[in-house]
């Protein structure tokens, strides 16, 4: 398993936009199921910290399909100054 460093290390190494660039779709699949894997396993990590967002993530993935969340992952707060 990757953390999430070592996940984005693989992905800085793996540069899977080139890889759809260059058109090879088997190491395109290879690479993304990976980061997939990963990201699922990180998810249930977060399950006693961060359910709401662990559920979240794993809802991403949950279909045969990629699902896109309506609103970001990690929504930025304004706090009002005085």
């Amino acid at each position: 398993m990757a953390t999430g460093e070592g996940l984005n290390q693989y992905i800085d190494e793996e540069k899977p936009w080139e890889i759809a660039a260059a058109k090879d779709k088997a190491h395109l699949q290879e690479v993304l199921a990976y980061q997939v894997s990963c990201l699922l396993e990180i998810a249930d990590l977060l399950v006693p910290f961060l359910p709401g967002t662990s559920a979240k993530i794993q809802s991403i993935f949950s279909g045969e399909k990629v699902k896109p969340l309506a609103t970001t992952l990690f929504p930025k707060l304004e706090v009002a100054k005085d």
